[in-house]
């Protein structure tokens, strides 16, 4: 890992840490959305996942392929580039997307180990 990379991480790490958060806001929450930064592991080493996390009724989560023929599901699209901040989009099958929902949709990120670029669809009815 570069040390730029690391530099970054660990700069928002102690903001985190100061602001005693799991996550900063990166705009105004809204019912349907949230654009969030929290810090993570991409590829076997730590990354800062600039998250934007959307219901499905959410006009961008048709735009990011949320929405098929057969009907919708849920989804993780993780950007191609990217290296200390890497970009990801979710699409959850919610009302609304609160503060639960957004712990445990990073603890959901956080966990699943073999996550990897692109669209993954899944839970599809």
């Amino acid at each position: 890992m570069s040390k730029p990379a690391a530099a970054s991480i660990a700069a928002f790490s102690k903001r985190l840490e100061s602001e005693r958060a799991e996550y900063l806001h990166m705009s105004p929450p809204q019912d349907s959305c949230a654009h969030i930064r929290f810090i993570g592991t991409f590829a076997g080493r730590p990354v800062i996942w600039d998250a934007n996390i959307m219901t499905l009724a959410h006009p961008d989560a048709a735009a990011a392929g949320g929405s098929h023929a057969t009907g919708k599901h849920q989804f993780i699209d993780i950007d191609t580039d990217g290296d200390d901040i890497r970009g990801i989009r979710i699409g959850l099958s919610l009302a609304r997307i609160d503060q639960p929902a957004i712990l445990k949709t990073i603890i959901m990120i956080r966990k699943y180990k073999r996550l990897h670029t692109g669209y993954h669809a899944f839970n599809a009815s």
